[in-house]
């Protein structure tokens, strides 16, 4: 995985947005409301499986639910301004890999072809959500691949596109400390041999720790860590820190040979335990091939994470962008070691 840049178009509160310096580890700083969770979102659809039910995904990750499907209100915030007359792309550049392009559109109304309308399955008469949402994505230069969602009587029904896919996972919510696919990615870790290596990344924060085993807990499968100095204990008992770098750990296991997105990762975690996290994170992300791209709004873990490359040489792998709105657009501004030491002397605002 080489993600190199990102181009943004008409997406969420992007009108036309450029991101460059991406790399093994991209931390994208600013202040609220500038679009650090946006960003994430666009590499999400880009990247992610080729469905369209994945915006619908990303209204649960923001605690969007309601009773009913009103396609402008579901899909129309994809949109800058919820401007649906326009549509938005979003382009990135890097490896062959991972060059491709993914234009959203929402149909509707008279724009809605007779082809498309006998897509709409609803019950006889006229058609009471004339809405299509169109996800038309492009790898490199060749060929163009469609899905499409719909709302029918059914609920959204959904025509996936069949496209090389590349492994990309999204943990969006700060407050997200134990996803209930654990048990899952915990038995395909174990599977692909990483126990171990799980076992000694989380004995960086929990140094008690000697196992890591799967067992019932009121009738369901429950991760708990061994103990040396007692019983095995459920995860989600040991603290918000220990659950989620053990989280995180796990995506990015899962994620091999792609990329991990993650909202303000330094959440859960004492100050004093940032350089210890940052040296897992390093060492998982480096051994599986895999890109993070995570927001943060922590100075003190901006700077352990330099720390931490600069005492292994790895400053290279590492790069921060600080997201700021000019004159009501949003800019990127990229920040390597020695800028950020330079912003550091003269009191410059980095987060």
């Amino acid at each position: 995985m080489d993600l190199e840049s990102v181009h943004i178009q008409r997406f969420r509160c992007f009108d036309d947005f450029k991101i460059t310096g991406f790399r093994q580890i991209t931390l994208v700083a600013g202040a609220n409301n500038v679009g650090k969770t946006a960003l994430l979102e666009a590499i999400f659809l880009l990247y992610g499986p080729a469905s369209p039910d994945l915006p619908g995904m990303l209204n649960l990750n923001r605690q969007l639910s309601g009773h009913v499907i009103v396609p402008l209100e579901f899909w129309g915030w994809l949109f800058h301004e919820r401007n649906i007359k326009e549509t938005a792309t979003i382009q990135s550049s890097g490896d062959a890999s991972t060059e491709r392009s993914l234009t959203l559109t929402l149909k509707h109304g008279d724009t809605l072809s007779m082809s498309d309308k006998d897509l709409i399955a609803q019950p006889p008469g006229p058609i009471l959500n004339p809405y299509i949402l169109e996800m038309a994505y492009q790898i490199g230069s060749g060929e163009r691949f469609i899905s499409r969602a719909r709302p029918g009587d059914q609920g959204i029904q959904y025509d996936v596109a069949s496209i090389p896919s590349i492994p990309t996972i999204l943990t969006m919510s700060s407050t997200l400390r134990y996803p209930l696919d654990v048990p899952q990615l915990f038995t395909d870790a174990v599977r692909d041999g990483q126990k171990d290596k799980l076992i000694a990344a989380m004995r960086t924060i929990a140094p008690d720790c000697n196992d890591l085993l799967l067992l019932q807990w009121c009738g369901a499968s429950v991760l708990h860590v061994g103990r040396s100095s007692g019983v095995p204990m459920p995860i989600q008992l040991m603290g918000d820190g220990v659950a989620r770098l053990f989280s995180i750990l796990l995506v990015v296991y899962r994620a091999k040979d792609g990329i991990v997105l993650i909202d303000e990762i330094e959440a859960g975690f004492h100050h004093s335990n940032f350089c210890m996290v940052w040296e897992s994170v390093i060492d998982t992300a480096t051994k599986n091939n895999v890109q993070v791209v995570a927001t943060t709004h922590s100075l003190e873990f901006i700077e352990s994470g330099y720390s931490v490359f600069r005492k292994g040489e790895r400053s290279d792998l590492l790069r921060l962008i600080r997201l700021q709105s000019v004159d009501g657009k949003t800019k990127a501004f990229d920040y390597d070691l020695d800028l950020l030491e330079a912003a550091r002397e003269i009191e410059a605002e980095v987060r």
